[in-house]
């Protein structure tokens, strides 16, 4: 698998590539020398964690899988020192890929050795113009998870969400019960929103700031909302429907993925070992189906190591599904078609040599619908407008120069390979060295709405439906990465999106928040190293298709619709929006932005929006769909939980990183509770 940064060489004009990888150590020296000139607040949050190359035999805690879940949980288990916890990560350390602390850099960083680059199954009509049919699922294979891979977007999804997970029979997951783990975490850097300590906290492990740059795009994007007569709120605070300048776990400018929030205070912590590249195939159980243990390949040699109190899944929706089925928990029919064992026997007989076939099944330990219940947000980029007086994320001279020159090899300020290196560097700190600024500070999205299709109340506050401002267009690297990570064929990226090059533009990423559509997670074989077979369904629901279509403004009108409308504003006609009107690839026998064209857009460029949840579903022991009870633990075994966005019965209306840290900070209380009232307090 390829790094990040050679991501980026590959897609180098051949005249610049050999001297950009020969300057790659120059970068990597300038960012390691901004992290030694981190502020205190830095410096105090430790130091980046090592690899323990040979675990102990037994620990008290083995959690699996080092994502935003695991993070969380090793450290706030490791607080007590009367207990040892291993944290199994199968990628690598986080600190191994400085451009990780680039917030801009996230599309390179998919698509690399630190991204399973899962890719959904092919379905009907949906993902139409990506590769093979297929959409790519980045999912983080490095310390930190997805979080090192993720936009970074702060939102918590709506009170109801919770609400409705505890109506569902699992107490103590409403929203009152809930919002105690959020504040826990949290260290919200805007004053304005911190006073507000019903609804945010500071002090926290989890940084939560401002855009540092705000594209003027994004502010012509917001004084449109305004305009419009929607609200410009706090979509954390008390309610959720309208607008608001994203806030993100960014910490002076660069990126704070839960390894670096959480683990890195804790790594001198004696009791906290982490050991990477760490891959593990199945739980260990013992006679009375108690987990007793894992077992995992590291640097390619099969270990087995012990926990005596108990092991947690962190894995992701994908991985832990995948590690329990292994295991023999999951839909007893599906284990048994799987071949566990291959063994070849020859017997000779005089004259009749006979080839004996042996396989024996995966041993099933609990008959139960792990993988089911999978869902996911999906989206697609509703459409590109031009904004030819508008200044977004090529407004400074120096990053659409150095755009330029990555790809051709030519540009105004092109001096050498080495001062538009220098310039991406350093126009983005602040002289102290302690802070990025400038516009690689920023995630991409730079601002959020939430709002509701026709089917959904406004009165509820409950939006179904959120769209992601982008102050640029899938352009804006020259096809260096964005349209690769997404999975778009040639063709479309030719015809479609390259005669937007070098063009001023912004665009929204629609996204339906509760979708009716429900998918799977299955295995492909017995291997742990084959990648579980993902089908999502997209877009199953013609509800799900209606949600997209009808927006409730001022009538009913599409998220196309809504964005024309919004291109139309005062605002936005200051700086010359308008749409651009080329039809997308497959869709050009329909009228444009008619409800079938729409429709056909949505089907040919589906995407996920990186959350899948819901595969080891949480509920009481009544629901015959559940996996875990409503304190995560594994039904039919024991000494096993699940702790991450496996476990959400339904998907939050909203990004999922921030409630998959608030599901382990709960889960960590749970289980110091529960190793408490055995007597061994943690």
């Amino acid at each position: 698998m390829v790094s990040p940064v050679e991501n980026w060489l590959a897609g180098v004009s051949p005249a610049q590539s050999a001297s950009m990888r020969s300057l790659y150590p120059l970068m990597v020296t300038l960012l390691t020398q901004q992290r030694a000139g981190r502020s205190a607040l830095d410096n105090a949050a430790g130091s980046p964690v090592t690899d323990m190359v040979s675990p102990l035999p037994t620990y008290d805690y083995v959690v699996v899988g080092g994502g935003s879940g695991g993070s969380v949980v090793a450290s706030r288990l490791s607080e007590d020192p009367n207990v040892n916890v291993l944290l199994l990560e199968a990628g690598v350390n986080d600190i191994d890929e400085p451009l990780s602390e680039l917030p801009i850099m996230v599309q390179f960083l998919q698509r690399s050795k630190i991204d399973w680059q899962f890719r959904t199954e092919p379905e009907d009509g949906v993902c139409q113009n990506m590769v093979d049919k297929r959409c790519k699922w980045p999912r983080g294979k490095v310390l930190g998870g997805s979080s090192v891979l993720n936009y970074m977007i702060y939102v918590r999804g709506n009170r109801k969400d919770y609400d409705h997970w505890a109506a569902l029979g699992n107490t103590g997951w409403d929203y009152e019960s809930v919002l105690p783990y959020f504040l826990k975490s949290e260290d919200n850097r805007n004053k304005y929103k911190a006073a507000d300590t019903k609804y945010h906290a500071q002090g926290g492990y989890l940084t939560v700031s401002d855009p540092a740059h705000k594209s003027p795009l994004t502010l012509s994007f917001m004084a449109s909302a305004a305009e419009m007569g929607y609200k410009i709120r706090d979509i954390n605070g008390q309610n959720q429907t309208g607008f608001m300048l994203v806030q993100s776990n960014i910490r002076n400018g660069r990126r704070l993925n839960m390894a670096k929030a959480f683990l890195r205070p804790a790594s001198k912590r004696p009791n906290l070992h982490v050991s990477l590249n760490s891959m593990v195939d199945k739980v260990v159980f013992d006679q009375q189906n108690r987990a007793v243990g894992v077992v995992f390949e590291k640097n390619g040699e099969m270990r087995e190591v012990r926990a005596t109190k108990e092991v947690v899944l962190s894995a992701g929706a994908v991985a832990s599904p995948a590690i329990l089925m292994r295991s023999g928990i999951g839909p007893q029919e599906e284990l048994r078609k799987l071949k566990a064992i291959h063994i070849y026997i020859y017997i000779y007989i005089p004259y009749v040599p006979i080839l004996l076939h042996i396989w024996l099944q995966i041993p099933v330990v609990k008959d139960a619908p792990v993988g089911k219940n999978l869902q996911d947000h999906v989206g697609m980029i509703a459409m590109q407008f031009l904004a030819p007086n508008g200044r977004g994320f090529h407004y400074q001279e120096s990053q659409s120069e150095f755009m330029k020159f990555m790809s051709t090899g030519r540009g105004k300020k092109q001096k050498s390979t080495v001062h538009m290196i220098l310039i991406i560097i350093i126009i983005n700190f602040r002289a102290s060295s302690s802070s990025f600024a400038g516009p690689f500070t920023s995630c991409g999205v730079e601002a959020l709405a939430f709002l509701n299709s026709k089917y959904q109340d406004p009165a509820e506050d409950h939006p179904d439906l959120q769209f992601h401002f982008i102050p640029s267009g899938i352009t804006a690297d020259q096809g260096r990465a964005i349209r690769k990570a997404m999975g778009y064929t040639d063709p479309v990226w030719e015809t479609y999106f390259k005669p937007l090059m070098d063009k001023e533009l912004w665009s929204v990423f629609a996204v339906l928040l509760r979708p009716e559509s429900v998918g799977h997670v299955a295995l492909r074989s017995r291997d742990f190293r084959d990648d579980p077979v993902i089908h999502p369904n997209y877009l199953q629901s013609r509800k799900d298709v209606d949600r997209v279509l009808f927006i409730t403004i001022s009538s009913s009108s599409s998220a196309f619709r809504l964005m024309l409308k919004m291109s139309n504003t005062t605002a936005f006609q200051r700086v010359g929006s308008r749409p651009y009107e080329k039809p997308f690839p497959g869709c050009e026998a329909h009228v444009l932005f008619s409800d079938n064209y729409i429709e056909c857009f949505l089907r040919q460029a589906t995407q996920t929006i990186y959350h899948p949840v819901g595969t080891a579903k949480m509920g009481p022991r009544t629901d015959p769909t559940a996996v875990v009870d409503p304190e995560l633990r594994v039904y039919g075994v024991k000494g096993l939980r699940v702790v991450d966005a496996s476990i959400m019965p339904k998907i939050v209306s909203g990004n999922t990183n921030a409630p998959v840290v608030m599901i382990a900070e709960k889960a960590s209380d749970l289980m110091k509770q529960a190793a408490s009232s055995r007597g061994n307090a943690v």
